[in-house]
């Protein structure tokens, strides 16, 4: 997987503000709830990060990795995002 990621030219992970579909909402940056300290660890706390299973921490350090959020409930994209950001994503 590491390989495969350091040939990207960016990952992108979205998460919406007001997601009553994914719990927590942070997973969609690969956040995990935490029941014993009753808290949410992000990417960067988690061993998959730090041992850097999938490449994640390597694209983090050459600033291709981006933590996005987008308003509302998920999967509800607004026309704005589609034609601007996610376009120009996918140029």
């Amino acid at each position: 997987y590491a390989e495969n990621m350091a040939q990207l030219h960016g990952f992108y992970m979205y998460i919406f503000e007001e997601d009553t579909v994914v719990v927590p909402k942070e997973s969609g940056w690969f956040a995990l709830h935490d029941a014993k300290e009753q808290k949410i660890k992000f990417l960067t706390e988690l061993p998959i990060y730090r041992l850097d299973r999938l490449g994640l921490r390597q694209l983090d350090k050459q600033g291709k990795l981006f933590f996005r959020k987008l308003p509302g409930q998920h999967l509800k994209l607004p026309n704005s995002f589609l034609t601007g950001e996610l376009a120009d994503i996918l140029k």
